[in-house]
């Protein structure tokens, strides 16, 4: 490249400072099967797949590596570090992590895999992956002080009880199954993870009750405690809404247990009683 500069008549000096050459170079997108993965420590690995969306008319190389959270390489699982080769039209890959149980209660542990260019250090894609401890020494429960509950009571209170301290954080999942009680209808649906902090043991939480002003007699759902990711139950609680509009068209033998019918029944059997007593009085007149 050549530059004249001329200056009131008179050739001076000039050059150039930086040169920039832009330009757009065809890459590979690569991606997780899940960019969140949940294993139980004693599953002893988690599979994963590498997918690689484009560039398929040639091949390509990507490198795949760990990285620590609070998981530790050598403790909890096996470091990765490679470079993966994609040949013309190979649309996925299937890997392996070697997952340690380790028999000690130390709660879930969460390490990274990141997929990333091999010549520079521009990341692709990532994915969580939490290991689940199977060496609890502690459970969840219940806390209801009543399962019978009116439909004009607003709300149920219901405390979750972990039996045993932890010096790690733990969570677990309560939700709410609907029976003859509809989610949305007859009292407001749950699933909700709740944590636990070091050292915590108890949280309390409210489920509303909608009062429907119809008279719809006693209906149910099912209160249920749970492990956050492996849906391994640890309770459960059937919830009975009462109802309180009155007596329905076609009672059922368990609204009347429930009450929502027992007034009327009372009202009948005390008018039976005076028609008789009358009888008898009109008889000895």
């Amino acid at each position: 490249m050549r530059l004249s500069h001329i200056i009131e008549g008179e050739k001076g000096d000039a050059s150039f400072d930086l040169f920039t050459v832009s330009g757009t170079q065809p890459q590979q997108d690569y991606e997780f099967n899940s960019n969140t993965l949940n294993i139980a420590e004693d599953e002893n690995e988690v599979t994963f797949k590498v997918i690689k969306n484009s560039g398929l008319d040639s091949s390509s190389k990507i490198r795949i590596y760990t990285e620590d959270v609070d998981a530790i390489a050598g403790e909890d699982y096996t470091a990765l570090d490679e470079t993966l080769t994609f040949s013309s039209q190979e649309t996925e890959k299937e890997l392996a992590i070697n997952i340690f149980d380790n028999n000690e209660v130390d709660g879930s542990r969460s390490f990274n895999i990141k997929l990333a260019s091999d010549e520079s250090d521009i990341i692709f894609n990532e994915s969580i992956v939490t290991i689940e401890d199977n060496d609890v020494d502690f459970s969840y429960e219940l806390d209801i002080s009543d399962t019978q509950i009116s439909e004009n009571s607003g709300q149920l209170l219901v405390g979750i009880i972990k039996s045993d301290p932890t010096d790690f954080e733990t969570k677990v999942r309560i939700k709410t199954t609907d029976d003859s009680a509809v989610g949305g209808t007859d009292f407001t649906a749950l699933d909700e993870v709740l944590t636990f902090a070091q050292g915590e043991t108890q949280k309390d939480i409210t489920i509303d009750i909608i009062d429907n002003s119809e008279v719809d007699g006693s209906r149910r759902f099912t209160l249920v405690l749970e492990s956050e990711s492996f849906n391994e139950k640890y309770a459960d609680e059937v919830i009975t809404i009462t109802n309180e509009d009155g007596i329905p068209e076609h009672a059922t033998p368990d609204d009347k247990a429930s009450g929502s019918v027992s007034g009327y029944f009372t009202l009948m059997l005390g008018a039976l009683c005076f028609i008789r007593r009358n009888r008898k009085k009109n008889i000895k007149d």
